[in-house]
């Protein structure tokens, strides 16, 4: 861990943060050993506190089928999942924006955004407990160097699309093998966090419309989340 960490976090502070997760997850230690490996040592290089609380990255349990003498059986391995905060962050600590910031919208909220010449947005989310269902999402950034505020907006259907696109979404049927789209898993984000995972795809496709060249740790942290998700 003290090679791989990077310069944003100590290896101190990243091993404290290792171990609470592993007392309060033990599923975690049962799983195969060089996945769990590899997703500690992709968050000490990326620099990601895994502290549950702050909310940057996650060390997750999850199961993939495969076939041990003749016979289907589940291994548990274990993935990082970077949150959208972690995003948050790492497009700061990048020097790409100075800012980031993403939100929901729901059925009842009043959303306009406007492309163009002038592109503008629109959001005075709806007072009260019944704001309706998520239907987009947008992040915005006031960009390092120029000052100047963009943002990117994801609708319902790429939202829809981003979620049916992530492996750990929907249960796979066994007998069929195939995912089956009608049974969302219970523990996947999408299901239990879905306007944090509508912020978190409006920031990725934020990030994605910028040459990425000049931030690797930005492209590095994005092609991860990739690969897991």
């Amino acid at each position: 861990i003290k090679q791989a960490v990077g310069r944003l976090v100590t290896s101190d502070q990243f091993s404290r943060s290792l171990v609470t997760v592993l007392n309060e997850t033990p599923d975690l230690l049962r799983a195969n050993s060089m996945s769990l490996a590899v997703a500690v040592l992709h968050a000490a290089r990326l620099g990601l506190d895994l502290t549950p609380a702050l909310g940057l990255a996650y060390l997750a349990p999850f199961k993939v089928s495969k076939k041990i003498n003749g016979r289907w059986e589940k291994i548990p391995m274990v993935k990082l999942m970077i949150g959208y905060k972690g995003f948050v962050l790492m497009g700061r600590r990048a020097g790409l924006c100075s800012h980031v910031s993403a939100r929901a919208v729901y059925t009842n909220d009043v959303f306009e955004w406007e492309e163009g010449l002038h592109p503008n947005i629109i959001h005075r989310p709806c007072m009260g407990d019944d704001r309706g269902d998520v239907r987009a999402a947008y992040c915005r950034g006031k960009i390092m160097g120029t000052g100047e505020t963009d943002f990117r907006v994801v609708d319902g259907p790429e939202i829809e699309k981003a979620r049916r696109a992530s492996k750990g979404a929907f249960a796979y049927d066994e007998h069929a093998r195939r995912v089956d789209y009608t049974q969302p898993k219970a523990d996947s984000p999408w299901t239990t966090h879905y306007a944090e995972m509508a912020e978190k795809t409006a920031i990725r496709r934020f990030y994605k419309g910028f040459d990425l060249s000049d931030f690797r740790d930005l492209a590095r942290a994005i092609e991860i989340d990739d690969a897991y998700d």
